[in-house]
């Protein structure tokens, strides 16, 4: 896992960090790019690497995450949508819906014991099925850093785990625009 969020910052810095040749220059400033790949860390919008399609004031967005080792495993997908009610050159405000699917198994391991007088501990193992829901609204700048890399800063409310909880929460994704 930090190996992947490695390699996606150092994309992302490379992006950041390079100056462009004329192919990669942005020809229209003025004239928006339609899409957006880049990295999401959020509770109802997904995280992990995102996908933005933004043709209009309307965008939507998908984020993936999956992660698995011997005991373990999280597969996380974001579907998110967004209307801009405010399109500036380098600061748009919007509202948000976001929702994300978590679907992990873990291994757990139990311990039993037998009662007096042998007293002798056994220990198994199972594997536990979690899937669930996160459902959120909001409202979130999108800030225009360079020509082509933007910064969604997110805020609002989100039902978690099927709404077992109801929470405030804040949401960010680094954007390359192409």
């Amino acid at each position: 896992m930090k190996t992947i969020k490695i390699i996606t910052l150092s994309i992302a810095l490379a992006f950041i960090g390079t100056e462009s040749n004329a192919q990669m220059q942005v020809k229209h400033p003025e004239k928006k790019s339609v899409h957006a790949l880049g990295v999401s860390a959020g509770f109802t919008i997904g995280s992990g690497i995102s996908y933005k399609y933004s043709p209009s004031r309307f965008s939507v967005q998908v984020a993936f995450t999956p992660y698995k080792n011997e005991d373990y495993y999280r597969i996380a997908t974001g579907l998110s949508f967004y209307y801009k009610l405010v399109d500036a050159k380098k600061v748009d405000f919007f509202i948000y819906e976001g929702t994300q699917f978590i679907a992990k198994q873990d291994k757990v391991y139990r311990s039993h014991s037998t009662g007096y007088p042998n007293y002798i501990t056994t220990t198994s193992s199972e594997l536990v099925k979690n899937d669930y829901y996160n459902v959120g609204l909001g409202f979130g700048f999108e800030f225009l850093i360079k020509d082509r890399v933007s910064l969604n800063l997110m805020a609002g409310y989100a039902g978690l785990e099927k709404f077992k909880k109801i929470q405030p929460i804040g949401e960010a994704t680094l954007f390359y625009n192409f």
